[in-house]
């Protein structure tokens, strides 16, 4: 699997990447493989935004949560 993480008006901080990779790596089970992740991390005002990009053979899955 290709994790790629990108963080936006915030710092990037190693162990959210690490938190990432952990949680992303219980889908390869699910999922063919290649497997290609975008996760994008965001501050929006007082929000925090994350947003994923699952691109894998014949599935393409979008998320997006705000806290």
């Amino acid at each position: 699997m290709h994790i790629t993480v990108t963080f936006r008006n915030t710092e990037a901080e190693e162990w959210l990447k690490e938190y990432v990779d952990k949680k992303l790596s219980k889908l390869e089970k699910y999922i063919d493989k290649p497997v290609d992740a975008n996760v994008t991390l965001s501050v929006e005002k007082f929000r925090n935004v994350a947003e994923i990009k699952l691109l894998a053979k014949g599935v393409n899955l979008n998320g997006r949560e705000e806290a």
